[in-house]
């Protein structure tokens, strides 16, 4: 995910563009210097990933190659994953998911048409929600998919940014269960994961929007899982551990404390200084009726 927000202001002359990934979210704040300001606050999978994943990841980075054959691999998965995410996401505004249905790339910006591997999973998860639903009397989709910030506070005090992927409300005999469930398409569930979840239920939390939230049942599920001889899907009940959230983020905020997003002021448009200079049918270039602002000199072609 690649994210460039652009801030303008006429008077001065001046556009702002912020550049960040997947690493950051952004929240509005009150204006400065005529521009409207964001603060960046980091994701809450970046602030997951220092705690220690144990030997399997490592047995797996030991058998690639290079350094170059990791990250490739981990740059694949994290496709794999988001398209997978971004079809699941379709059912619930009421479409169907063709063979053929075409899926944005992430590392790439393009759209192209879904693997037999990614329809794979697509399939595993309608199996896992056809199950799910026999559990209640009734079932209510609450979020899908959407993007939260948590503000600073004590320990955390940049605060972190979350997206949720499925939050569920499940009514049987009149009792009521809420639900998150977060879609992993990877063979194994690091300790990430619960720090991931939590931190999740923790943002719904302090929110205060949905009801029951604070009794949420955590869970993740791993949708084309070959493992499994039969339902190719694994359900896994998650601990809620804020404990594990505070100590990571420190570990995070340690290393991380002075990184920001790249932030850069442009005029609003740029032009060339051509005076006396011969364009290629042989005339001269001429100045501009009006001049580019903070830019008096600049010259262009008038068509």
């Amino acid at each position: 995910m690649k994210v460039e927000i652009k801030e303008v202001d006429e008077k001065t002359g001046i556009v702002r563009i912020t550049y960040g990934d997947d690493r950051w979210y952004f929240d509005p704040v009150k204006r400065q210097n005529g521009l409207p300001n964001v603060v960046a606050r980091p994701s809450i999978t970046w602030i997951g990933g220092y705690w220690y994943k144990g030997k399997d990841l490592l047995r797996w980075m030991v058998e690639h190659n290079s350094w170059e054959d990791v990250e490739n691999g981990l740059a694949e998965a994290g496709t794999r994953g988001s398209k997978v995410h971004n079809a699941i996401e379709k059912f619930f505004v009421g479409e169907k998911v063709r063979h053929d249905i075409k899926l944005l790339n992430p590392a790439t910006g393009a759209e192209e048409e879904i693997t037999g591997e990614e329809f794979f999973h697509v399939k595993t998860f309608t199996q896992w929600w056809e199950e799910f639903k026999t559990q209640f009397d009734s079932v209510e989709i609450v979020e899908v998919e959407k993007s939260h910030t948590v503000q600073g506070e004590e320990g955390m005090e940049r605060g972190y940014g979350f997206t949720v992927d499925l939050v569920l409300v499940g009514v049987k005999n009149g009792k009521r269960q809420v639900i998150i469930i977060d879609l992993k398409t990877g063979k194994s569930i690091w300790k990430s994961a619960s720090i991931q979840i939590s931190g999740i239920k923790y943002g719904l939390t302090k929110e205060k929007k949905i009801e029951g939230i604070e009794n949420a049942m955590l869970y993740i599920l791993q949708t084309g899982y070959k493992a499994n001889k039969v339902k190719k899907y694994k359900l896994t009940e998650m601990e809620y551990r804020v404990d594990r959230l505070k100590t990571c983020y420190a570990m995070w905020a340690d290393e991380n404390s002075e990184k920001n997003p790249e932030d850069e002021y442009f005029p609003l448009e740029f032009a060339l200084d051509l005076k006396d200079v011969t364009a290629p049918d042989g005339t001269l270039y001429v100045s501009p009726k009006k001049n580019v602002p903070g830019a008096s000199s600049m010259w262009r072609i008038l068509m």
